[in-house]
């Protein structure tokens, strides 16, 4: 579901003049993938090391914008390496510079994947808005595997995440031109699974259940970037 503040006229994909400076922006479109690194195979905060046979998200739709999330973290290396991880502030939307309007399921343990062509304009990019329905079977998010501690017997669990909104505005500040590239999203399915406590995983709304529903809504478990073709 997207949120009503969300809800902005459709995206003008024709040619539209940027009031602030003057400037025309152009028509195009680019690429959108996602993937996540493998999790660190130690355990996670909870003591907990975790093997996932299915780790599944529903994905769409995806807004860009013109405005920054303010009061987000920032450091010299993201200046550097052109990333940033998201950490919602302040946020006003501003112009809307793309909208990829599908929702697929993809699978996190399975590579990069492509999700599909974001309809855009060039210009100066400043934010994203992340949707993650709730698909045919009910919820967002599905993981399941094993979860072994020293000390204890192991944990089969299958857990899922169901959101009612979509997540909180995800930096992405970065001009987009006419050259060649695609919009990297990165999940950090490690961040998702470090805080869960898999003693409780079977019981519903259990710390297990609470804790992965928390690190889902998380924003800083998000991360997007431009790639300009050929730079990998």
């Amino acid at each position: 579901m997207t949120s009503p503040r969300f809800r902005l006229l459709p995206l003008a994909l024709g040619a539209v003049l940027l009031a602030s400076c003057g400037m025309a922006q152009e028509r195009r479109t680019y690429e959108l993938r996602v993937f996540s690194p493998a999790p660190s195979a130690g355990p996670n905060a909870e003591g907990w090391t975790v093997t996932l046979d299915r780790a599944e998200v529903n994905i769409g739709p995806v807004r860009f914008y013109e405005g920054r999330v303010e009061h987000a973290r920032f450091s010299p290396l993201e200046w550097i390496i052109g990333a940033a991880w998201a950490h919602p502030g302040h946020f006003h939307p501003g112009e809307a510079m793309g909208e990829w309007l599908d929702v697929r399921t993809v699978d996190l343990l399975g590579g990069n994947a492509s999700l599909g062509t974001v309809n855009g304009v060039t210009g100066a990019y400043g934010s994203i808005v992340l949707t993650l329905p709730a698909g045919e079977a009910g919820h967002s998010v599905l993981l399941s595997g094993v979860a072994s501690r020293a000390g204890a017997a192991d944990v089969p669990f299958e857990l899922t995440v169901t959101l009612e909104e979509d997540l909180p505005p995800l930096r992405f500040e970065t001009e987009i031109d006419s050259a060649p590239g695609y919009v990297e999203l990165e999940i950090d399915l490690g961040g998702w699974l470090r805080g869960v406590d898999f003693t409780d995983a079977a019981t519903p709304g259990g710390q297990a259940h609470n804790a992965l529903t928390r690190a889902v809504r998380d924003a800083g478990n998000y991360q997007a970037r431009w790639i300009r073709a050929g730079t990998r």
